[in-house]
């Protein structure tokens, strides 16, 4: 019995698809099954049903069919057969760094910064609102200053910006900074001298 052939037992080839193997097991369990039979069924035919169903068992699934496959040395060319043949895995290397394509970027962006850096350019004498030592400014009559183009009418010049704990040297005058950044110690223009050039 250890020896039989499973294939043989259900009345198939070794190369029959899941669904032949299935229909010839129900054929077999249909004539066998001690509940169909009008007869007293006999041992031997209880025997044989034991076998089928174990035959069904190891048949029925893709694995215990291959490896019983692998035990009888058959290989299988059924339509829904699962063995299949060995295929070594394939390992592919990892994709070199594309360092030229990142340097190439690089310098592309580096020239493009430069290049509308150059065409941005703005005026030095543009206003900022940042007061900074040599910053032109005008009095706003609330004891502030704020920042404006040394190219119009000004009227100080900022000589240094200074904390609110702080004091002015006593040659200049001290005004609050308007952006709220400490206290502006001014050079006050000669009022017939309003205009730097």
């Amino acid at each position: 019995m250890a020896t039989e052939n499973l294939y043989t037992l259900l009345g198939v080839k070794s190369d029959a698809s899941t669904r032949q193997i299935r229909d010839a097991y129900r054929a077999l369990a249909r004539t066998l099954h001690p509940d169909t039979r009008s007869e007293s069924t006999g041992h031997d035919d209880l025997n044989k049903m034991a076998r089928v169903n174990d035959a069904w068992h190891v048949l029925s699934d893709s694995r215990r069919r291959k490896e019983y496959d692998q035990s009888l040395g058959v290989t299988q060319s059924g339509s829904e057969s699962q063995a299949t043949e060995y295929v070594a895995p394939v390992f592919y290397s990892p994709s070199p760094f594309p360092w030229r394509g990142l340097l190439v970027l690089l310098i592309l962006g580096i020239t493009a910064v430069l290049v509308f850096g150059a065409s941005n350019d703005v005026p030095s004498d543009t206003p900022d609102q940042l007061l900074q030592a040599g910053s032109c400014v005008i009095f706003d009559g609330a004891g502030a200053v704020s920042e404006v183009s040394c190219a119009t009418t000004h009227d100080a010049i900022v000589r240094q910006l200074i904390g609110y704990d702080m004091t002015c040297p006593s040659d200049t005058e001290s005004y609050r900074d308007r952006q709220g950044m400490g206290t502006a110690c001014v050079d006050r223009l000669n009022p017939s001298a309003t205009v730097l050039r």
